[in-house]
């Protein structure tokens, strides 16, 4: 937990015991003990630290120093936190730049996922909805309020009997109350007091809250009014929340009155410890935000007793066991009275089972309770969401996952994108809407010996659950039913047959978390278990930044047979990016078992001493004073010197690198089209030397190209099929979707698959890795997961050299279903012994490639997709069937060239119930710090464009779908005996096309030739690059694409490559087949399409239109032609998509790095469909409220 200064943070620097205790010191009365803590100021995220800068410090720089005094004092269970904020500069005043940024002051609680967060009000444990809730209701609050959960402290429910919360001081500078006004619009029943507090994030173990206004000017050091002050109270709970909520009530100085009771298990009377008892006030009926101000909650000791202290008042008590919760039951609590409440919870259904193998052996596996939602409490959950009817997450009730197949329907069960697809059609929202059939998961057990128990609530009377057990993917399926009352017990079998076989591989898990990460809180015992029971042979934990060893814990389960571990990290940056290394040393005798630092340097030489300038010649970065950052090198050097075997002989592998700021490729900048990094400058780009591009480093071992269930972080995103395409546009189903970026069409959501395939191109090596990135037992162990081509079975034999070869060589495939046999040879007949991974010598002419897909009878496989040097040569249907063995076939490839093949499976029906759908899309990191950023820029009199904005974006709520992916196998054809590459020939989808006069592609790089020829980069200019003896020059210098709707005719006709062959035209609209068919006309390229026919549009800007009135004031709609926009990538005009309805708007992609070099300074025009109206706007919204923070789930 530190301070935070609205977005500055604190870089400590030094510590010291300033009180022992013993004595008044200090200032401080009790005998205190104090620990003195001071630093400077720095930013949270490091990526953020230019942008910041600007907009608190008039000079861009930081100049924030911090004093934090932890005073313990005898006999409490919180320590005061007193902070204090200076001015360090001796002349200076620092101040905001802009009046319009409020200016506060607050806590960045690192909860981790052991401590279930509280926050009292409108929240309690319900908080990523309730936030939305918060952000999508009808306030219009002024600044410098900003949305946000009201509370009166921060709690929460810990395990082991320890908790943790934050309490503000009390104060008449309190930000909440000091804008009470403007706060009590957010939910004017939720109390605010001088002690209040604004929560405006959670997620992912990160919880913000700000307590006090500041001042938006210091005086110069040593002057008045050059420091200020506030105070927190850190509070050590028992576990519980009420224990944080004494502690609140003490120091806030409330009226209280003791609450105690004891709660009991129906009919039987049975007490039940680590029961849940949660108390709120009501506004109106139901559990969704607003409805309840939720207040705290109890945890039974033993016999099922409570205690603790509220304020007066009427309230609601409810009790939960698991699943299964009481009724609610009504009490008043008066000032300095006790009370005492009875409460009965109903009695589940237990079901003891077995698994055995077909021969009758006990087996690790899992069993899965599932009920149709028609079939729970009368069907009253049909045409509802999950969340509030079928689970009540406020309360803290464990999730209910369902099928998730009938996905976003309108009122009437319309298939719908968006809110905009259901105008008319009843509440004319697009929602995820049950269906009687619709399957939920009551529960599920994962056993590490065949035995196991399921708790059940109850059905409606005569229902029947589904119990299905599993084994992962190699496995059939059994299903039993049963009928189960409260309190009642069934005993059930299951037989399970290993159907797939895979004697010469070994599946592996190369991306697992533990409890010693801080968004993990799976036992060790399950988390070991969970892997045994989905079938997964081995895995590698890597903890963030933590190392440790799950060997013994296996040993100790006696899986040994089964499973085996490595010992390997995820190193975590908080804005560049997530790395794992393996195999590693574990050295016990270190904190975090020696894993290495990652977020600044320590060190006499480890700030910076002067300002400086990337490139030469650039502006200065205000640097001088900051801690300096470490770099990719560093990093991946300090994880190889903890390797195992030796530093050489340690895999690098980059984590899900498009996945917002957490992705490595996303923070470099790297091109979705060459999958190089690209340059940027200004407002938005990096200001630490850390992030320019120079420092990136490649030398890394394997990619994350599959990670857990998205889908969306593998290809480039395209056009999907559905999607009607305006006649003339030129991109078709398929075709990678675009953002136009001062002329540039950049690759609008970029995949780390595709960008594997581009390394491939350029010649690299790297292997592509599938792994479940898996924290909990919600997201299954093993989905994905890696096979190696090991030629053994047994996962004790395989070593950690015999791993690090099997990865260095590309000798393994992914999947989640699937399980695939690749071959290749020079003849239809065989022999076929080229493996995945290898290398096939062929003369000119066809390559054959032998492929088997198995599957078991519950994995559907309907297509195969085969890339040659990364683009589609061929799909193939395949028959449904429920048979073992989906496709055995030899399949011809022509070659004239080195090429390498990689082949893909997929299904259409989804794998549930053995593993569970994404029905809640997560809101991630990247989106918050994007909007944080627009909206703090929103208020100042310009807007800048800091992202790119596209439409037709991936779903992130999805079913999980059978997916395979191979490595390559490259084949050779001129005889040097490996691939060489002709990136030239390969990149993109036609290959890279150079305009610039003189200038040639040379390894994907349009290059002109220089007299005298360049040597090095620096001949080049800033930032140049020497190649061959030329200098690397932009593809696209001298391209003219249509940026805007340009109006056309049938002479001049539409820049754009994406056009049929046979509809080519000249710049005079003259058709032509190539170049030299364009020899004196115009530009003489043959790049151009036929004008579109005329439809409805803006007169001047050709936006589509359906009235004068979508053209805005004056505006006048009217029959005319015009291009579709287009943006240059690798050389051609590509279309870029802007036409977009309201629902994609609300969905849109905020990449952090922009690919231009400098950032507009425009007013922000918000896309439209036909009939919206058509109007600048000053910042985009999400729903109704612009926020500045939203709730994000990170788990990587």
């Amino acid at each position: 937990m530190f301070p935070i200064f609205f977005l500055a943070a604190v870089d400590t620097k030094t510590s010291e015991l300033v009180c022992n205790g013993q004595n008044d010191c200090q200032g401080y009365e009790g005998k205190p003990a104090v620990v003195r803590v001071t630093g400077s100021g720095a930013s949270f995220i490091g990526l953020t630290e230019q942008i910041n800068d600007l907009l608190l410090f008039m000079n861009g720089a930081n100049r924030l120093g911090f004093v934090l005094d932890y005073v313990l004092r005898p006999g409490k269970n919180y320590v005061e936190l007193n902070v204090t904020i200076r001015n360090e500069e001796d002349t200076k005043y620092l101040y905001q730049t802009f009046g319009a940024v409020p200016s506060v002051a607050g806590m960045i609680g690192l909860f981790g996922k052991r401590n279930k967060v509280f926050i009292p009000g409108i929240a309690g444990y319900n908080i990523r909805f309730s936030i939305e809730h918060i952000f999508g209701s009808d306030a219009k609050l002024k600044a410098p309020a900003i949305p946000g959960l009201v509370a009166d402290f921060i709690g929460s429910r810990g395990k082991n009997g320890v908790s943790y919360g934050l309490v503000a001081e009390p104060s008449n500078d309190n930000y909440v109350y000091k804008y009470k006004d403007e706060f009590a619009k957010l939910d004017g029943n939720v109390p605010i007091h001088e002690g209040s507090i604004l929560v405006p994030l959670e997620g992912s173990s990160i919880t913000a809250c700000f307590s006090k206004s500041a001042p938006t000017k210091l005086n110069p050091k040593g002057e008045e009014g050059s420091t200020f002050s506030y105070k927190f109270y850190i509070v050590i709970g028992d576990g519980s929340v009420s224990s944080i909520r004494d502690a609140q009530l003490e120091i806030h100085k409330r009226p209280k009155g003791l609450v105690s009771g004891q709660v009991f298990e129906q009919d039987t009377e049975a007490t039940i410890s680590h029961a849940k008892v949660v108390a709120y006030t009501r506004n109106g009926e139901g559990s969704t935000p607003g409805k309840r101000v939720m207040y705290t909650e109890f945890v039974t000791h033993e016999h099922g007793r409570f205690t603790g202290y509220m304020e007066p008042g009427t309230y609601y008590l409810l009790a939960r066991n698991n699943r299964l919760t009481s009724e609610e039951i009504k009490i008043i609590v008066e000032k300095d009275k006790k009370h005492f409440q009875k409460i009965s919870v109903p009695r589940p259904g237990r079901v003891l089972f077995t698994v055995r193998d077909s021969k009758g052996n006990l087996i690790p596996a899992k069993v899965t309770a599932l009920a149709t939602v028609g079939d729970f409490e009368n069907g009253k959950c049909t045409k509802q969401h999950p969340v509030y009817c079928m689970y009540d997450p406020a309360i803290g009730a464990p999730e209910v996952n369902t099928d998730f197949r009938v996905g976003l329907t309108c009122e009437d069960g319309a298939k719908c994108n968006g809110h905009v697809n259901c105008k008319g059609n009843g509440d004319e929202k697009c929602l995820y809407r049950m269906a009687t059939t619709t399957e939920f998961r009551e529960d599920f057990f994962v056993s590490n010996n065949g035995r196991g128990e399921l708790h059940l609530r109850a059905l409606s009377p005569g229902r029947s659950y589904k119990l299905v057990a599993s084994r992962g993917i190699e496995y059939e399926t059994d299903t039993k039913e049963i009928k189960i009352k409260p309190g009642e017990l069934k005993i059930v079998e299951f037989r399970l047959g290993h159907s797939v076989p895979t004697k010469e591989m070994i599946s592996a898990d190369l991306h697992v978390h533990t409890n010693l990460s801080h968004d993990s809180a799976i036992s060790d015992r399950d988390r070991v278990t969970s892997f045994a029971a989905e079938g997964v042979d081995f895995f590698v934990t890597t903890d963030h930044n933590r190392i440790r060893d799950m060997q013994p814990v296996v040993e100790v389960l006696g899986l040994e047979r089964w499973l085996k571990t490595m010992i390997g990290i995820e190193l975590t940056t908080f804005d560049m990016g997530h790395f794992n290394a393996f195999p590693l040393r574990l050295d016990l005798l270190k904190f975090n078992g020696g894993a290495p630092s990652w977020f600044r340097q320590d060190g006499a030489d480890a700030r910076y001493t002067s300002n400086e300038a990337f490139p030469p010649g650039e502006k200065d970065r205000p640097l001088e004073g900051l801690r300096k950052g470490i770099t990719p090198t560093e990093m991946f050097n300090s994880m190889r010197k903890l390797g195992k075997i030796s530093p050489e002989q340690t895999i690098i592998q980059i984590n899900h690198p498009r996945d917002s700021i957490f992705g490595y490729f996303n923070t470099y900048n790297l091109s979705g089209d060459t999958s190089l990094p690209v340059y940027t400058s200004g407002l938005t780009s990096p200001n630490l030397r850390t992030y320019d591009i120079d420092k990136y480093d490649n030398s890394f071992d394997a990619i994350e190209v599959y990670n857990g269930k998205r889908l969306d972080l593998i290809w480039h995103w395209r056009i999907p099929p559905g999607i009607t395409v305006p006649s003339g546009y030129g991109g078709k189903v398929g075709t990678i979707i675009r953002t136009e970026n001062e002329g540039r069409g950049n690759v609008a959501v970029p995949g780390g698959g595709s960008d594997w395939f581009n390394m491939l191109n350029l010649g690299y090596t790297y292997t592509a890795t599938a792994n479940s990135d898996t924290h909990d037992l919600g997201h299954e162990a093993g989905v994905p997961r890696n096979y190696l081509l090991t030629g053994f079975d047994h996962p004790q034999k395989l070593t950690n050299a015999a791993l690090v070869d099997i990865i260095r060589k590309n000798k393994l495939f992914l999947t989640n279903g699937p399980i695939l046999y690749l071959t290749a040879g020079t003849s239809a007949d065989g022999p076929f012994s080229t493996n995945i991974g290898e290398t096939l010598k062929v003369a000119q002419g066809k390559v054959y490639f032998n492929l088997k897909v198995l599957a078991a009878s519950w994995v559907d496989v309907s297509e195969i997709i085969v890339y040659k040097n990364g683009r589609v040569v061929r799909t193939i249907a395949v028959d449904e069937t429920t048979d073992i063995e989906r496709f055995n076939k030899t399949l011809p490839f022509d070659v004239d060239a080195d090429a390498w093949f990689v082949f893909t499976v997929k299904g259409k029906k989804d794998l549930w119930p053995v593993f569970r759908a994404d029905e809640i899309e997560p809101f991630q990191i990247g989106q918050a710090v994007s909007l944080i950023q627009e909206t703090l820029l929103a208020n100042l009199p310009i807007s800048i464009s800091f992202s790119d904005s596209a439409c037709l974006l991936p779903a992130l709520a999805q079913g999980i779908r059978p997916y395979a992916i191979t490595n390559p196998i490259w084949v050779d054809v001129d005889g040097d005996g490996k691939y060489t590459p002709n990136a030239c020939k390969t990149f993109g989808e036609r290959g890279v096309r150079c305009y610039p006069k003189n200038a040639s592609c040379s390894k994907g790089l349009c290059v002109e030739k220089k007299t005298p020829a360049c040597t090095e980069d620096k001949d080049c200019g800033n930032l140049g690059q020497c190649v061959d003896g030329g200098c690397v020059v932009d593809p696209c210098k001298g391209i003219t694409c249509a940026k805007a709707f340009l109006a056309c005719d049938n002479t001049k006709p539409c820049p754009n490559d994406q056009c049929a062959a046979d509809a080519k035209t000249c710049s005079d609209g003259t058709s032509c087949k190539a170049d030299s068919d364009c020899t004196g006309k115009g530009d003489g390229l043959c790049r151009y399409c036929a004008c579109p026919p005329a439809r409805k549009a803006c007169k001047g800007d050709g936006a589509p239109c359906n009235a004068d009135s979508d053209c805005g004031k004056n505006g006048k709609c009217e029959t005319a032609r015009y291009c579709f926009p287009t943006s240059c990538a690798l050389g051609y005009c590509e279309p870029t998509f802007p036409v977009c309805s309201e629902d994609q708007v609300q969905k849109s992609n905020h990449l952090f790095l922009r690919t231009g070099k400098t950032n507009k300074l425009e007013t922000l025009l918000k896309e439209h469909s036909p009939n919206q109206k058509i109007e600048p706007v000053d910042k985009y919204t999400i729903n109704k409220v612009k926020s500045y923070f939203l709730y994000f789930d990170h788990k990587h």
